[in-house]
């Protein structure tokens, strides 16, 4: 089970900046084919994400495997030979390809396979990486010295030493399981909803933003590129599914603070 982080004050302004968001789309180039550097692709292969985006909040969803097969959850899970393995955070990079601010989709601390564990990330909350020791790449995160694929391609944040700093309020993250073949239909569909930092729109706007995310912290699929801020087609309006989820959030956020007020 993931933890959401509590967070009333963003509902608000949530609910009155959703309706003018421009989107962009990415799409897998190898849908339920060769996506993936190895391994069963109904394990690892991404398919899509759309993410909206104006200066106060923004929205990522993603459809994609994670897993062994029959499983309903993001939990670590190993894989054959491989060391234990987490999905990957949702990361936005400059033009080399640092990561500049990520959100976890689940989660977690620092390493699964061996070496120093760094302070525990929550899903749904965005951080800011102030150094390069904010984030892991994926032969950091598994701990693993071999010359393999992918591995330095960045997938997960970490906290040590004021690498990074939590940045705004905490956001809402809804992890579904859809039950799809995961070759023609996703697995897991993941929606999130935060505030948008200031610094992340403003290197938006002047069109040096990248996306990033990795389908598992061994790297074996990845999707991502150029957040263009004159993108247009026909993903310029949320679909009703996305709405439903957003406003669940909401709700949620709502729910907790009457909560706490009746203890």
């Amino acid at each position: 089970m993931f933890s959401y982080p509590q967070g009333v004050g963003i509902a608000a302004m949530l609910l009155f900046a959703l309706p003018a968001l421009p989107s962009i789309a990415f799409h897998d180039p190898f849908p339920g084919t060769n996506g993936d550097v190895i391994g069963d692709t109904r394990s690892f292969d991404i398919q899509f994400a759309n993410i909206t985006i104006n200066e106060t909040v923004m929205t990522v969803e993603i459809g994609f495997n994670f897993g062994a097969l029959n499983q309903t959850n993001l939990d670590s899970f190993r894989y054959s030979w491989s060391p234990w393995l987490s999905p990957g955070d949702i990361l936005f990079t400059n033009a080399n390809g640092i990561p500049q601010w990520g959100v976890p989709i689940a989660d977690h601390g620092g390493s699964l396979n061996g070496g120093a564990d760094s302070n525990l990330l929550f899903a749904g909350q965005m951080y800011e990486v102030l150094n390069s020791d904010g984030f892991m790449t994926a032969r950091d995160a598994l701990h693993d010295s071999t010359t393999y694929y992918r591995y330095d391609s960045p997938v997960w944040l970490r906290d040590s030493g004021g690498s990074l700093a939590a940045s705004g309020l905490p956001g809402f993250v809804n992890v579904s399981y859809l039950g799809g073949d995961g070759t023609v239909a996703p697995r897991f569909n993941v929606f999130l909803t935060v505030a948008t930092p200031a610094g992340l729109y403003e290197l938006y706007e002047a069109e040096q933003l990248y996306f990033s995310f990795g389908s598992a912290t061994c790297g074996n699929d990845l999707i991502g590129g150029f957040m263009d801020p004159e993108y247009g087609g026909d993903a310029s309006n949320p679909e009703p599914s996305t709405w439903i989820l957003a406003i669940t959030g909401l709700a949620g956020f709502a729910f907790l603070k009457r909560r706490r007020r009746s203890r």
